[in-house]
C-alpha cells in the first residue's frame, strides 16, 4: 500500500508487541517469544520484506522492546534490568538476521525499538544493540528515534554508536512540552511549536 504513494523506506518498528501476553509477528524460536501464538496468523516480516523486494523499497527492521519498555528512561543503571534488556535484543537481531537479512536485498537498516529522552542515559543500551548490529552487517545504518523532548548535546550524539537520530515530531499526541508536559492529543498544540523544536534539533 505504501509503495504507490513514493515511499521508499519502510520501518518495522516492532518484530514483537507486548500487551496482556507477549507475542511476535514471526515464527520466531526464541523461547520469551513463543509463549503465545503469532496473532496475525502469517508472517509479518516475511510478508512485508518479499513485497519490498519486488517493490525495489528499503527495509530497516525493528530490534524489539521486549517486556521492560521503560528501560531507557529509568533502566539503564540497573545491571540486571540492563543485562536482561541486552540479551533479549541480542537474540532477536540475531534471528532476524538468519531469517530475514541474508534472503531480503531490501534490508537496509535496523531501528532500535526503544525510544529515550536522555541519549546519554540510554547511550548503555543504545551503544550495545548498535554494536551488535554492526558486527552483523556491517555498513548498514543504526537508526533510533528520542521522543518528544530529547535531552542531548553535540558532544553526546558524536560519541554515540548510533547513526541516524529521527526526531519525533509527536504531531499525533500533540505533545506539549515543560512545564506542562503532556499529550493533548490536538495536533495544532505541537504543529505551532514545530519550527522552534526543529530549528533547537538542528543546533
Amino acid at each position: 500500500m505504501l509503495h504507490p504513494f513514493g515511499i521508499q523506506t519502510i520501518v518495522i518498528t516492532y518484530p514483537e508487541y507486548i500487551s496482556n501476553t507477549w507475542r511476535a509477528f514471526y515464527n520466531s524460536t526464541i523461547p520469551e517469544l513463543t509463549k503465545f501464538k503469532n496473532p496475525l496468523g502469517f508472517d509479518f516480516m516475511e510478508t512485508v520484506m518479499s513485497q519490498a523486494d519486488a517493490n525495489q523499497q528499503f527495509v530497516m527492521l525493528g530490534t524489539g522492546r521486549g517486556s521492560d519498555p521503560t528501560l531507557t528512561y529509568d533502566g539503564c543503571k540497573d545491571a540486571k534490568r540492563l543485562a536482561a534488556a541486552r540479551s533479549l535484543s541480542g537474540k532477536i537481531i540475531r534471528e532476524l538476521h538468519a531469517k530475514y537479512v541474508k534472503r531480503h536485498h531490501c534490508f537496509s537498516g535496523w531501528y532500535i525499538t526503544h525510544e529515550c529522552r536522555d541519549i546519554q542515559y540510554a547511550s548503555p543500551y543504545y551503544d550495545f544493540v548498535a554494536d551488535l548490529c554492526h558486527a552483523l552487517t556491517p555498513g548498514k545504518p543504526v537508526m533510533i528515534a528520542p521522543d518528544g523532548s530529547p535531552v542531548a548535546d553535540a558532544e553526546t550524539i558524536a560519541a554515540s554508536h548510533v547513526d541516524i537520530f529521527a526526531y519525533q515530531d509527536a504531531v499525533g499526541a500533540g505533545f506539549v512540552p515543560a512545564p506542562m508536559e503532556r499529550y493533548s492529543f490536538d495536533p495544532e498544540q505541537r504543529l505551532s511549536r514545530l519550527d522552534s523544536i526543529f530549528s533547537r534539533y538542528a543546533t
